[in-house]
């Protein structure tokens, strides 16, 4: 198989694992049992996914040795590489997760 082939594949696993994982937490009602970790799943995959999209933008490139797809004027796919990059580069931890807001939402309203 070839290197984009792979990237391809573990992009569409990621992207069901994320599927899966909303589905659990909204249909199966994970999200009422424990929010928490309903919200920490989502988010993992999330990660996931977005780590998984930039493999076939790095095989592509090695690959093609050109771009075959300009990345940065197609709106979605520049706007999913710019949260890619903020979250990589989150020096000031200005992006915090949404476990981490939740959580954090859970304390205050259990003190007021």
């Amino acid at each position: 198989m070839s290197q984009v082939t792979d990237a391809f594949e573990d992009l569409s696993h990621s992207l069901r694992v994320l599927l899966e994982a909303d589905d659990k937490a909204h249909r199966q009602g994970f999200l009422q049992l424990d929010r928490s970790e309903a919200v920490g799943n989502i988010e993992a995959a999330v990660a996931r996914v977005m780590n998984a999209f930039l493999s076939p933008y790095d095989a592509l490139g090695k690959e093609a040795g050109q771009d075959l797809i300009d990345w940065y004027q197609t709106a979605e796919l520049a706007t999913i590489l710019a949260l890619k990059n903020a979250r990589h580069h989150n020096h000031s931890r200005k992006i915090t997760s949404m476990r981490k807001r939740q959580r954090s939402w859970a304390k205050w309203k259990c003190t007021s």
